[in-house]
């Protein structure tokens, strides 16, 4: 399961899979929570019913306003759901971990504190 962690929460971190959400990224200690997981699936719902509408589009050339509002539904819930099961479900327990890591790193006395360093690219 760790690997399986590790894994997603590396893809998670590169700039390329939060397209076109790279705004909405949050930090690394701060979790995913519903508030933010609903604006990424509203921006990412009509992108994924167009994947989906495309090929029926072609196939049956029928074009109809019950046919995209339930792609744009089944989008909506299967982003929501599938991203809340997996990336942000292993974001947030590394969020949870570094949360804990930075208090514990707070309360012991000031001899034994690890510091936390931010590398700066320029």
């Amino acid at each position: 399961m760790q690997k399986i962690e590790n894994w997603l929460n590396w893809l998670s971190d590169q700039d390329w899979s939060w397209w076109p959400l790279k705004s909405m990224r949050p930090a690394k200690n701060t979790e995913i929570d519903d508030r933010r997981l609903l604006k990424m699936s509203c921006i990412m719902a009509p992108f994924i019913a167009l994947l989906i509408f495309a090929p029926s589009w072609i196939m049956t050339h029928h074009v109809g306003l019950k046919l995209i509002l339930s792609l744009l539904a089944f989008a909506f819930g299967g982003f929501f759901i599938g991203y809340k099961l997996t990336f942000a479900y292993c974001w947030n327990r590394r969020a949870t971990r570094l949360q804990s890591a930075f208090a514990q790193s707070n309360a012991a006395p000031a001899k034994e504190r690890k510091l936390f360093c931010h590398r700066v690219e320029i």
